[in-house]
């Protein structure tokens, strides 16, 4: 999406509103997914009136086997008005409880139930609705990257990392600034188990990796790889936006690209039983006022009002969740998968030291769901794309990258 925007923007700057927008509009209209007709028109709404909106930005690790799991998870608010975005990256292993008394790792979402799914646990999370989504699996990215000619990083550190084949030690990177190609650029934002700060560094890299995409997508050089750029996404993208809110967007919001702030989700790292697993997990479990003070300064950028409170978080007293007396529903379904050696990829799975294992929820194809909840959607479910009053949310679009 975000990068979707900087197409747009690139358009408007040198004035082009013939083929290139006409090749923009088509291509958002393939690789969009369907929103229920109320929802579409609520969002054309929102857009025709220049208000705030959000989106959900998810990095997708395709398998082989064409299983999946998200990666990176990043809200973006976008503020016309104030001509800003506000960015904030979301640790996959952050532990939250579903409406279907389901405790797990937020990234697990995706998996277990596709975009909707894991749309509904950050809107809880954020306490904010989601406008917008969009998902890139990692092949789109180092085909991205190298489609605008690489992107420029600064390194606090040395070091290697794989490749996207799993090859150990194929991508060096060096301390200090280095102009990056896909390959690289994704083994860049993906290491973690190297870095001191963790999870944390991983974020700040990733984010530098958009910052820097953003530099390349607006220089004039774009114009003479737009159509390359598009071809190189596209089997690796998937959106609910349309083209033609893709163009309302380039034509009334461009000017926010112009001002990013990232917002900081700090916690603590747990490890907690996981009695459907068998084993200790690490978790990370969010500092609850800090995760207060950011749903506030988006709230605040939305200009949703200082009383909203998201439908799924009516009643709710704490944000925190038990991550000491996890249990599982009797209805529940989830797979029963040992812990092995094949969940130790390098810059994915970590053995903690203090552990005896670490574990994901083992990757399945998005469109099954692990567990089968008793009853339909909840009436809250159903609601709150923008407004509270907004209600009805895809449940047919499939989400998974062919």
């Amino acid at each position: 999406m975000i990068f979707g925007i900087l197409f747009g923007f690139v358009l408007l700057l040198g004035g082009i509103v013939g083929y290139y927008a006409a090749s923009l509009n088509s291509f958002f209209n393939t690789i969009s997914v369907e929103n229920k007709q109320e929802v579409q028109k609520e969002l054309d709404l929102h857009l025709d009136e220049v208000k705030p909106f959000s989106v959900l930005l998810l990095g997708e690790d395709l398998a082989q086997d064409d299983t999946s799991r998200t990666d990176t998870i990043i809200v973006a608010t976008v503020n016309p008005t104030e001509k800003s975005v506000k960015m904030v990256s979301i640790p996959r292993d952050t532990l939250v409880h579903t409406e279907d008394g389901i405790t797990e790792k937020i990234n697990a979402m995706y998996t277990i139930g596709g975009i909707e799914k894991i749309k509904e646990e950050v809107e809880k999370l954020l306490d904010i609705p989601i406008s917008f989504y969009s998902i890139l699996d990692f092949k789109g990215l180092i085909k991205l990257v190298d489609a605008v000619g690489g992107v420029n990083v600064h390194s606090n550190m040395e070091f290697t990392v794989q490749n996207s084949q799993e090859k150990a030690d194929a991508i060096q990177i060096k301390k200090g600034p280095q102009k990056l190609n896909g390959e690289e650029a994704l083994g860049y934002a993906r290491m973690r188990q190297q870095d001191p700060e963790g999870v944390f560094g991983r974020q700040a890299r990733q984010e530098e990796v958009i910052r820097a995409l953003i530099q390349e997508l607006v220089s004039p050089k774009m114009f003479t790889h737009f159509d390359e750029i598009l071809d190189a996404i596209a089997p690796h993208l998937k959106t609910n936006v349309k083209g033609e809110q893709m163009l309302k967007i380039a034509a009334n919001y461009m000017s926010a690209a112009n001002s990013i702030e990232s917002l900081s989700l700090t916690g603590e790292g747990e490890l907690t039983y996981f009695p459907h697993y068998g084993l200790d997990v690490y978790v990370f479990l969010p500092h609850e006022e800090v995760l207060r003070d950011i749903s506030k300064q988006l709230k605040e950028h939305l200009e949703l009002g200082a009383d909203y409170v998201h439908p799924l978080n009516e009643g709710r007293e704490s944000w925190e969740v038990d991550h000491e007396n996890i249990e599982v529903p009797e209805d529940a379904n989830l797979p029963s998968i040992p812990y092995g050696p094949e969940y130790e990829e390098e810059g994915y799975y970590e053995v903690p030291e203090q552990s005896s294992g670490y574990y994901d929820p083992p990757v399945q194809n998005n469109t099954q769901n692990y567990y089968q909840p008793s009853g339909g959607q909840s009436e809250a479910q159903s609601e709150g794309l923008l407004t509270p009053e907004a209600s009805g949310q895809d449940q047919a679009g499939d989400p998974s990258i062919e």
